[in-house]
């Protein structure tokens, strides 16, 4: 019998936000429970296909959270291209998807970044740029995953934990 997939899918680009997207996926856990969030390092088991695993994520998530940090967009390969501009870059794979398949697809700015305008997207990803965004801060990280919790719950219809509710009370 195969596990019920996590609620909540995160795509990031590692050399952008990373060590954000780690820091994320446990204050998710914590707050929402464990196994609410799909993160490829600690969801895919080693030897498992990489591709079929995110893909069929995707598709069973309720909610794609797309973490776009300062170098999001402008991140290039090796050749010099923009690594978003080439159709096998799993950040585009993994936003694209979302968008077809019609997820709720959040946008979290991290770093100062800004919402990257449709005319810097390739043409699978120009819905993107009218999704509302919501920024994550270091110097509020706790108030910032908070209120992202609250929006991630009233799409996913998810009811607040004994522990988030303690740690609610516990802020005000």
């Amino acid at each position: 019998m195969t596990a019920p997939a996590p609620p909540i899918f995160l795509s990031y680009r590692r050399a952008d936000t990373g060590g954000y997207a780690g820091r994320l996926a446990e204050s998710l856990d914590r707050r929402l429970g464990r196994g609410s969030v799909f993160h490829d390092i600690g969801t895919i088991t080693p030897g498992s296909d990489f591709e079929h695993a995110i893909e069929t994520a995707i598709g069973r998530s309720r909610v794609v959270l797309v973490m776009i940090g300062d170098t999001w967009i402008s991140e290039r390969d090796a050749g010099g291209e923009r690594r978003l501009e080439r159709a096998d870059d799993y950040v585009r794979i993994e936003a694209a998807i979302a968008l077809r398949r019609g997820k709720t697809v959040l946008p979290l700015l991290l770093e100062g970044a800004r919402m990257p305008p449709e005319s810097e997207l390739p043409d699978d990803l120009k819905p993107l740029a009218r999704h509302q965004a919501l920024e994550l801060s270091d110097t509020r990280w706790d108030h910032d995953v908070d209120r992202l919790v609250e929006v991630v719950r009233g799409h996913v219809g998810m009811r607040a934990t004994a522990a988030s509710r303690r740690a609610l009370l516990a802020a005000l």
